[in-house]
């Protein structure tokens, strides 16, 4: 079935490189379609597709915006990496996109999705995990064509405890990871209308990353 999303684009004309954004798993919120205004402002194309569509959509699922325990089973990440494709396909005939640069970038479940994502989407340039898992099996990662970067916070032991491992399998397969663990962050720190989790200091630096590694890697 059709999947909804939110599409954000640079006012000057011109052709940008594509970006993806993957929500977190309460679903598509304002915060994630303010990513996606933030990345257009830096001259890109941005989809954030609700990858609750086919339940429904984020405001029958989830109206309350909480996250959602159970979005692994109903949502798993082969599907998201079909719908990713889909979805740059879809940007690449838009008259504003270069469809030879496309970028994907995601937070918490959308972290770890993008993560998997990685190892099916082809025709990535470049991905960005924000506190998100590492692909299971993690042999996965030797299908990761593009540069990878992946931010952590500190107290987030449950996504932490796969990093080592993630680090020697990258380095196995010569594959680029990028990654930095943010000291006194939690888990979705970049994440600003969330004040118990939000961390200035990390969110500030982690963005200045996320937009020095997409500038380099698809401008």
């Amino acid at each position: 079935g059709p999947v909804a999303g939110y599409l954000a684009r640079p006012v000057k004309p011109g052709k940008y490189p594509a970006i993806i954004v993957i929500h977190e798993n309460a679903g598509l919120s304002d915060h994630i379609r303010d990513v996606a205004r933030r990345l257009a402002k830096e001259s890109y194309v941005v989809l954030a597709p609700d990858f609750l569509s086919r339940q429904g959509g984020t405001m029958k699922v989830n109206p309350k915006g909480g996250g959602l325990s159970n979005i692994r089973e109903t949502t798993p990440w082969q599907n998201v990496a079909e719908d990713v494709e889909s979805g740059f396909a879809y940007l690449n005939v838009l008259p504003d996109v270069r469809a030879d640069k496309h970028g994907l970038l995601g937070f918490c479940w959308g972290g770890e999705v993008t993560f998997a994502s990685a190892t099916q989407v082809k025709s990535l340039d470049a991905a960005v995990v924000f506190y998100g898992r590492s692909p299971s099996p993690l042999d996965l990662v030797k299908n990761i064509r593009a540069p990878l970067m992946a931010h952590y916070g500190e107290k987030d032991p449950g996504v932490n405890k796969g990093i080592d491992e993630t680090v020697t399998a990258m380095k196995k397969y010569n594959r680029v990871y990028d990654h930095k663990i943010y000291a006194g962050a939690q888990h979705a720190f970049n994440n600003d209308s969330n004040p118990d989790r939000y961390h200035p200091q990390a969110a500030k630096e982690a963005w200045a990353r996320t937009l020095d590694f997409l500038k380099r890697h698809l401008a």
